[in-house]
């Protein structure tokens, strides 16, 4: 009888060692992404980004000495950004910094970085300069915002506030608050 349990014992292990040896242990689970190096997107040299209206006459150009997409974010980083309207557009502005990030449907454009605004004058009317470090333009309604320290400069006056509404299409300028103007030589 210990015999015979003994057997059955015996051809139990054995039938468990094939059957072990016949299902070999599941592949490990593949490694998260976050594991493993960073998701990499395109990039472009001296690029162009245009933009349009509902014809699809273009409205703006957005020249970029860099323009990198960031995965996952859906937007692009742009390097030594320049922003300059189709003169159909009837914005009179150029626009310029040393970097900016737009969303992939280029709704808006935020600039960062010796953010300059120029205005493209008629004849006979003033030259505006405006030098500010941080600048979200609505690429929609033309109008760009500012909550920095602005410096503006008209004719060799200068004024300096704390941020700003500018509505390019109209050429209108508000500051919103702690105006100063720099009087002297």
């Amino acid at each position: 009888m210990v015999r015979n349990l003994l057997g059955g014992l015996l051809l139990i292990v054995v039938a468990a060692g094939s059957w072990w040896l016949g299902h070999p242990p599941p592949e490990p689970a593949p490694r998260a992404a976050a594991d493993g190096p960073p998701a990499r997107g395109f990039y472009m040299e001296d690029a162009d980004i245009t933009g349009t209206d509902e014809t699809g006459a273009v409205v703006y150009r957005i020249s970029a000495a860099r323009v990198e997409e960031l995965p996952g974010r859906d937007e692009l980083e742009l390097t030594d950004v320049r922003v300059e309207y189709q003169p159909a557009a009837g914005v009179p502005w150029r626009l310029s910094a040393a970097s900016g990030r737009v969303p992939k449907d280029r709704s808006v454009l935020e600039l960062a970085g010796g953010v300059r605004l120029e205005s493209v004058p008629d004849e006979g009317k003033r030259q505006v300069k405006v030098e500010l470090e941080h600048l979200t333009v609505d690429a929609d309604t033309f109008v760009a915002r500012s909550d920095d320290v602005v410096r503006i400069a008209v004719d060799g006056q200068r004024l300096r506030a704390r941020g700003l509404v500018a509505h390019l299409k109209d050429d209108r300028l508000r500051l919103e608050s702690d105006i100063h103007a720099d009087v002297g030589p």
